[in-house]
């Protein structure tokens, strides 16, 4: 007896700390209402942006990032509604555990979750009363008839706990204990369960099977909850080992606990793992990893056996729970509520974490980051086409011409640049169609109104040249020459100028030269006016609105980013 009593002293205290303290929720219902109405807020800007249907005809490409990216945000904002208020609807659940220090347990199937929450309630003082509840997959909390001592086969129904979607518990002093349905079952509701409940935690235990620690799907488990700011002590459980020994002549089966050696390498190769999960939130692990086995504990309580007692671990345990009862319970009464609307907005709202959201800012300033791209790639092609368009008409107008210069006669000269004009206007019209159409999709090139017009304007005649010829002879007699050389110009010289026009050819050339410029000309401003137009009518509108939409996503970012920098 008196061993047994000296074990169990090894426990009391923890019992007595959970008499000793009292908890206030902390009150944080103002900052969510505040973080609610700046949701709203955007949530109400991005349900009134609209975007002209002429302007999303124009590039189905860029109309179609453009819809995605305003869908996206606001599916993000009904996204972040929604999740807001489902957390809500889980801290109704802490709202009933207000005044209580809420631990929950949270790990695989036979992790030995229910064992541990067992011992803790059996090995309670004997004049602590207990509460055993259960939340069925309603919500609804309902009372477990349970015997008064817990030694009499009172406790969880662990056979049946994991193949139930339950939450069940039991209320201790000043600690409720949440036992959660085992994560990995093969029902899927149960890790889904027990995901929603651990919100509320101020503080979790997570199991780890010492038959095969710390797997992959555990660590990915551990990696959440330490983005979601929870606070968490690593146990290695079932660090046990079944013997064959002899008594009485029979070979029987012995629990023994492992071995020291065995425990140690356990322990670092968990501690090893976890630093890599960490990252820069190592104050998420509170106390070292722990290996126990609350078989043996009680085994030995019951065998007397103060060695197996000391060698389970479940002494190191206690003592760990008395410190974080006793030094911690407050703040993380306090701090909870404000870690877990952190993690939220982290999380949901800016993804900030290493499992972004698909809704958060961050991959919707990505999307509109991406518009903005798209935009820029599709002026740069659109100002490149203006930059070769005087090169693109002249090779049209040189192409059509040089196709009727040789029948161009003075007497059909009307009739074959009216020719030239049309086929031009529809030669040049194709190409700046299809020049826009690399870029937009429905926009319609008007150039077939220029010939009329820049034929019933002009007048191009074809006009035989002739060039004038001024010769000038000498018209004095051969005296009159001599008298004038031997009196030294004395006796003047007469002369007589002849004037003659010489046919030199036409202007045909320089009709087609001044044709052809007067052509371009008119074709470049008709173009030009065409690309104003685009310009004014698509691009416009639309880098205003990727500008308005990244300016409206970087406030949102900010506002968001210093209301959590200001919360407790």
């Amino acid at each position: 007896i008196y061993k047994e009593q000296k074990m169990r002293s090894d426990l009391q205290e923890y019992y007595k700390t959970l008499d000793s303290i009292s908890l206030v929720n902390s009150d944080v219902d103002k900052k969510r209402e505040e973080l609610k109405i700046i949701v709203d807020d955007f949530y109400r800007y991005a349900l009134g942006i609209s975007v002209k249907k002429d302007v999303l005809e124009q590039n189905k490409e860029l109309s179609s990032l453009l819809l995605s990216t305003v869908e996206n945000l606001k599916g993000a904002t009904t996204r972040w509604i929604e999740n807001f208020n489902s957390m809500l609807e889980k801290e109704k659940f802490r709202s009933e555990l207000k005044n209580y220090f809420i631990v929950i347990i949270f790990g695989k199937v036979k992790a030995g979750k229910s064992s541990l929450g067992n011992f803790i309630a059996k090995n309670r003082e004997q004049n602590q009363q207990i509460n055993f509840f259960k939340y069925d997959e309603a919500g609804q909390e309902q009372s477990i008839k349970k015997l008064k001592e817990i030694d009499e086969n009172d406790g969880f129904a662990t056979a049946n706990l994991e193949c139930t979607v339950e939450i069940q518990g039991f209320k201790l002093s000043s600690m409720a204990w949440i036992d959660t349905p085992g994560l990995g079952s093969m029902v899927e509701e149960n890790g889904e369960l027990a995901k929603e409940y651990i919100q509320s935690a101020d503080y979790i235990i997570y199991p780890t099977n010492s038959s095969s620690p710390l797997q992959q799907d555990e660590k990915a488990q551990l990696r959440e909850l330490f983005e979601e700011n929870k606070k968490v002590t690593i146990c290695i459980t079932k660090s046990d080992d079944t013997e064959e020994d002899e008594l009485d002549g029979k070979i029987i089966r012995v629990l023994r606990n492992k071995s020291k050696e065995n425990r140690e390498q356990q322990e670092k190769w968990v501690k090893d793992e976890l630093n890599d999960i960490l990252g820069k939130k190592k104050n998420a692990l509170l106390g070292d990893v722990l290996s126990l086995s609350v078989h043996t504990a009680q085994a030995a309580i019951e065998a007397n056996d103060k060695d197996m007692f000391g060698d389970s671990g479940i002494s190191n345990f206690y003592s760990l729970m008395n410190d974080v009862v006793k030094n911690k319970a407050k703040s993380l009464k306090e701090n909870t509520p404000y870690d877990g609307l952190k993690s939220f907005i982290d999380n949901e709202i800016l993804g900030n974490s290493t499992s972004k959201s698909t809704m958060s800012i961050a991959t919707l300033r990505s999307s509109i980051n991406e518009f903005e791209k798209q935009i820029v790639e599709n002026i740069q092609k659109f100002q490149n086409i203006q930059k070769n368009l005087n090169a693109d008409i002249t090779v049209q107008i040189d192409s059509v011409v040089a196709k009727y210069i040789a029948s161009l006669t003075q007497s059909n000269t009307a009739k074959i640049l009216k020719k030239i004009d049309k086929e031009l206007s529809i030669t040049i019209s194709n190409m700046v169609d299809k020049n826009i159409k690399e870029i937009m999709d429905n926009f319609n090139v008007s150039l077939n109104t220029l010939s009329s017009s820049l034929s019933s304007s002009e007048n191009f005649t074809i006009e035989d040249k002739y060039e004038t010829y001024e010769e000038t002879y000498e018209t004095s007699s051969a005296l009159r020459k001599f008298a004038s050389t031997v009196t030294f110009g004395f006796v003047e010289r007469t002369y007589e100028t002849i004037t003659e026009e010489v046919y030199i050819g036409n202007n045909k050339n320089e009709i087609i030269s001044n044709f052809k410029s007067n052509r371009l000309q008119g074709f470049m401003s008709v173009a030009r006016d065409n690309y104003n137009s685009i310009e004014k009518d698509f691009f416009i509108p639309l880098e205003q609105l990727s500008k308005e939409l990244k300016t409206n996503i970087d406030q949102l970012a900010r506002t968001v980013e210093e209301f959590k920098n200001n919360l407790k």
